[in-house]
């Protein structure tokens, strides 16, 4: 446990250090900023690639990869593997290029970070921000446990600055990309057609929403979603079509309300209040586009619990894991827009409580994080 630690907060700390050299303040010279990014980018894109792309046996699924890489017959001439096509073709590639198996986490890390980095490039006065909720909101463990998904999310990630501005042709290559990585990723057509609006303008009828879904969840949603785990077979998660629980910080064997549904929902309610106010401030940067994923995230959240569904957890995985994104933009607002008294510890408070919250994680091996090792070890 001490190494993970070690790793997890050793590895924030440069990537923060980094984000912060780079002084990446808004109104600066583009040029300038354009090659401080690009050493900033590079630097960290390959610190993360090595730590994380190294790992040995860290992430609920690392063995599934382990095994089908390892076991891959590369003079088949079709998919022999459940995993989608352009992934079993990426395995090909590096099989046939006689890598060892850690080249496959490297190469998934390098294609998962690489794709944040470049997305955060149009929002780089507030990397340090990205960095910190990247790892605290959790979703680094995530992304090592469920590799494929997590790829899917950086291509569409990056394909956001396409829907901004309205280019349709590379949105769709990207989304494509993302389907042979991972067939759910379809979800991500349509929303093309609808992010251009802000659907969650009023405070009241979200507020409204989120408290009647924590008032209905249990007896009613509850009842709904009790043979939801069907959908497994569509998505292609035939190893969970049986599975009904998730066992991590947010949730409960068999399911229930634990200290991260309070936790998340206290968070979910304060960014709701604030919400008319950070797309105000960031008009420009079309914040309202990833708030309307993330406000979805937030229902789910609520019904979570009473769901208690792997499969529906990961359908939802795309618009949860937003939830750094907005974070970077909520705390880059309470520290360096509105400045007062309030908000400033508000941020501070929330600072506080997400590493704690990350060294909890770690304690309690979320998304089997923990205990981190290397591959030569």
């Amino acid at each position: 446990m001490i190494q993970a630690y070690s790793v997890y907060f050793v590895l924030l700390s440069i990537l923060l250090y980094l984000a912060v050299k780079g002084k990446f303040e808004p109104g600066g010279e583009e040029e300038v900023q354009r090659r401080n990014y690009l050493v900033v980018g590079a630097a960290s894109v390959a610190l993360f690639t090595l730590v994380v792309g190294m790992r040995f046996n860290v992430g609920g699924d690392y063995g599934s990869y382990f095994d089908a890489y390892n076991d891959l017959d590369i003079f088949e001439l079709r998919n022999t593997t459940h995993f989608e096509t352009g992934f079993y073709y990426l395995m090909a590639s590096l099989r046939l290029l006689s890598l060892d198996y850690p080249a496959l986490f490297m190469v998934t890390a390098f294609l998962q970070i690489y794709f944040v980095y470049r997305w955060a490039y149009d929002y780089r006065f507030m990397l340090p921000w990205v960095v910190f909720f990247y790892f605290t909101s959790l979703y680094l463990f995530e992304s090592m446990n469920i590799i494929r998904q997590a790829l899917a999310f950086s291509f569409f990630l990056y394909s956001t600055r396409f829907i901004i501005q309205r280019r349709l042709l590379p949105y769709l290559l990207f989304s494509v990309l993302a389907f042979l990585m991972h067939k759910s990723a379809l979800l991500f057509i349509p929303l093309y057609f609808v992010l251009g609006r802000d659907w969650f303008a009023s405070v009241k009828v979200q507020l409204g929403l989120v408290l009647a879904l924590v008032v209905l969840a249990i007896p009613i949603i509850g009842y709904l979603f009790e043979n939801f785990g069907q959908l497994a077979l569509l998505l292609n998660y035939v190893d969970y079509a049986n599975m009904d629980e998730q066992t991590d910080l947010f949730f409960e064997d068999g399911g229930g309300y634990t200290a991260g549904y309070f936790f998340s929902l206290g968070v979910n309610l304060i960014i709701i209040l604030y919400s008319k106010r950070l797309k105000e401030a960031f008009k420009e940067q079309h914040f309202y586009l990833y708030y309307n994923l993330f406000f979805i995230a937030m229902l789910w959240g609520v019904i979570a619990p009473a769901a208690n569904s792997m499969v529906l957890a990961r359908a939802f995985f795309y618009f949860s894991s937003l939830r750094f994104v907005v974070l970077s933009f909520f705390l880059y607002y309470l520290f360096s827009v509105n400045k007062d008294k309030l908000q400033y510890y508000i941020g501070t408070g929330l600072v506080a409580v997400y590493l704690l919250w990350f060294v909890m994680a770690i304690a309690n091996k979320a998304a089997w994080c923990a205990p981190f090792q290397f591959y030569f070890q």
